[in-house]
């Protein structure tokens, strides 16, 4: 049933997802996307006998292979909207390249009749491979606007007494078991969040198009004022919150985040009992409640008979004092005792408007957003000096230094980097940093503890890493995912574009290819499901970079 929202408009929805064979809609393109596929990946990167990346040429791939990456949908037809009238729109899933969690979604307007495709980029994913291209090279110019192609930017929530906001169009494409409706809207019809008690992506709020696509919501609470600030007043005064100490959100308080500025989406939901929390304070300006944990114990454990939330708690100040040790080091910064930490009210529990748990950091002492051993291999195809800058807030280390304008390196086939600044050769150049919250992610794998090693190695094979990447890449990080005791991991991959929004990498020259795979993990005693992730390999041709980092919910120890 098509929702009352879609129903009148310039888009006639048909009410089904109609597939279109690729062979039929793509005919007039096929030969030409053939040949820059196949010149694009006309060889691979492997290594000699001596273990240093070479050239390999690859069999070329014909149109029957080729057309499998991509899935075309016909969904509704144009009304009365000049030029366009009876034209049917189409949208088409093209496989990523490299690792993607969000799909690659485009829709065209398509004359059945003349195998006329009309790109629109108004309505359509921003990144357009380049071997793709001629299928795009025909598209809107006037900038139509279709009434009914996107959802609405606000929702109301049951009883109209809050809305989520859109956050992201076409962040997921057609439903899965992972979906459960949350609330039926009037307008827009089912409202479905994420299963899994622990799944970091639970605050969010889907909704689907009738074309298939979903757009993800998030609920406000108000606590972080756009313009102005959000004041908040603590239950500390003579007459509680009546006169209490009055603080500002904007300033002191934030969602509580994963590292390297990538996370679960919306705000992270945390299993809390109210009876285990006191009443701490609550906003002037909607009356949210913010409750801390009743009784905080350093040593709280299970066998302590400690609660679950005094453990949390033992737990964020054990990830402060590690976080914050290299501001210790690097410019003598003081750690807070346990009982200063208690004082600052770190972390504030807040219910949403379906009564979900979640928490704010105190800016002071929230977990850190580091990026963990980022490396940056070089690939020129002859001998080049190269300027790699990574546009980083703070960097925690660096190898070898880099300046003020980044690394100035002479760069070699084989991978070696030859750094002017101290004279030395190194196989990569490698940064460690904190980086601002960019990026949110909601799909992934649910990976057993005994089955990580495995699944590691197929994953990075999947991808394409090198052999000698996959070692440095194994090498870093599977002692220390090990070393959490937790019997499940949720691991989900970022990509090029997404990496670009949280720390941006500037290369003179700039190189043919940029593939940057980061990895984010969420170590976790309970499984849930998630939506399953795509991987593909990175392009590598010509001027090749590559980069691998990572990151975690729950800090590494050194």
């Amino acid at each position: 049933e098509i929702a009352k929202y879609f129903q009148q408009g310039d888009i006639a929805y048909t009410g089904k997802i109609e597939p279109i064979n690729a062979e039929v809609i793509m005919a007039p393109y096929k030969e030409a996307i053939t040949t820059a596929y196949n010149e694009v990946f006309g060889y691979y990167m492997t290594v000699d006998e001596n273990g240093q990346p070479v050239k390999a040429p690859t069999d070329s791939l014909s149109w029957n292979e080729l057309k499998n990456q991509y899935q075309w949908f016909e969904v509704g037809t144009v009304g009365m909207k000049g030029d366009y009238s009876g034209y049917k729109l189409v949208l088409v899933d093209i496989a990523c390249d490299g690792p993607c969690f969000s799909p690659n979604l485009y829709r065209f307007l398509w004359n059945d009749l003349t195998d006329e495709l009309v790109f629109l980029p108004q309505y359509s994913t921003t990144f357009i491979q380049e071997w793709n291209k001629p299928l795009f090279e025909k598209r809107d110019t006037t900038g139509v606007a279709f009434n009914n192609v996107e959802l609405p930017d606000e929702l109301s929530l049951p009883q109209g007494k809050e809305v989520v906001r859109k956050a992201l169009e076409n962040s997921n494409f057609l439903r899965s078991d992972s979906f459960k409706v949350a609330f039926t809207h009037p307008d827009v019809g089912d409202v479905y969040f994420v299963s899994g008690s622990e799944n970091p992506s639970f605050g969010c709020f889907y909704v689907q198009a009738p074309d298939g696509s979903f757009a993800r919501y998030e609920y406000d609470p108000g606590f972080f004022a756009i313009d102005g600030d959000s004041i908040g007043r603590f239950n500390d005064g003579l007459n509680g919150l009546v006169d209490g100490t009055s603080f500002n959100l904007n300033a002191d308080y934030t969602y509580t985040v994963g590292g390297c500025g990538i996370t679960g989406n919306c705000y992270t939901i945390v299993k809390a009992d109210p009876k285990n929390l006191t009443l701490a304070g609550k906003t002037d300006a909607g009356g949210v409640e913010f409750y801390t944990v009743k009784d905080p114990i350093e040593n709280a454990s299970a066998a302590t008979g400690a609660t679950a939330e005094q453990i949390a708690f033992a737990e964020s100040y054990k990830t402060y004092t590690s976080m914050y040790q290299w501001k210790v080091e690097q410019e003598g910064y003081t750690l807070l005792t346990f009982d200063e930490y208690v004082t600052l009210k770190p972390m504030l529990y807040w219910q949403d408007p379906l009564g979900r748990w979640s928490t704010l950091s105190h800016v002071d002492v929230k977990p850190l957003a580091e990026c963990g051993k980022p490396v940056v291999y070089l690939y020129p195809e002859t001998p080049m000096d190269v300027q790699v800058k990574v546009e980083e807030t703070v960097f925690t280390k660096t190898i070898p230094e880099h300046g003020t304008d980044g690394w100035a390196v002479r760069a070699y086939p084989g991978g070696a980097v030859y750094n002017y600044g101290d004279g030395a050769t190194y196989p990569y150049l490698f940064w460690e940093g904190v980086s601002k919250p960019a990026v949110s992610l909601d799909r992934g794998f649910m990976v057993e503890r005994d089955d990580l090693e495995g699944f590691l190695n197929d994953a990075l094979d999947q991808m394409g890493f090198l052999a000698h990447e996959k070692t440095d890449f194994m090498e870093f990080w599977l002692s220390r995912m090990l070393d959490n005791t937790q019997h499940y991991f949720f691991v989900s991959f970022v990509g090029t574009e997404d990496m670009n929004a949280i720390a941006p990498l500037s290369i003179t020259p700039q190189p043919d290819t940029l593939a940057r795979v980061f990895m984010f993990y969420h170590p976790t005693d309970t499984a849930f499901y998630v939506e399953p992730q795509v991987l593909n390999p990175v392009s590598r041709y010509g001027f090749n970079v590559f980069e691998w980092g990572g990151t975690s919910s729950i800090p590494w120890h050194e």
